[in-house]
């Protein structure tokens, strides 16, 4: 489901995942060599997910992340734009964590992709953000329903 998302990546890449929910895909990341940073705001599901992988998972929003390294790639697992009064600051949070043209790749469920994507692009269009929509790709012939939406880290524009 990640192909393109790995595919960007270095060798044991920084990560952060984010709204890691159980925490299968930290597991997965931390398979490949990966070294990953995750966090989830729900105290329930970021227990799971350390209990899983053997890693501690800090309890937090997006918005409360803070790293003095910026991360090689951001995987957001769960829940995501839904709330459109946090959107604008998750957004700025989350690309002055990227480096310049590392991915930010947002998993969604399919249907709620058109207006998750069309929220984002306003927040990125009206805050000037150095995000830029690279790939869309849809769910697998699978039946997986989730919908994942890239976004590239650019540099950031001279004023």
């Amino acid at each position: 489901m990640c192909a393109h998302f790995l595919a960007a990546l270095p060798k044991q890449a920084h990560l952060l995942n984010a709204n890691c929910g159980s925490g299968e895909d930290l597991a997965h990341f931390r398979q490949l060599g990966h070294v990953v940073t995750a966090c989830e705001p729900r105290l329930v599901q970021a227990k799971l997910a350390s209990q899983q992988t053997g890693q501690a998972v800090r309890v937090c929003h997006i918005e409360q992340i803070h790293s003095v390294l910026p991360y090689d790639g951001i995987w957001i697992s769960g829940q995501f734009g839904h709330h459109v009064s946090t959107l604008t600051t998750q957004l700025q949070r989350l690309a002055s964590l990227l480096k310049p043209g590392a991915l930010l790749c947002i998993r969604l469920p399919q249907d709620d992709m058109t207006q998750a994507r069309d929220r984002i692009q306003l927040v990125i269009e009206q805050t000037s953000l150095p995000l830029l929509p690279t790939h869309c790709q849809p769910p697998s012939a699978i039946g997986q329903p989730q919908t994942l939406l890239y976004l590239q880290r650019i540099p950031q524009p001279i004023p």
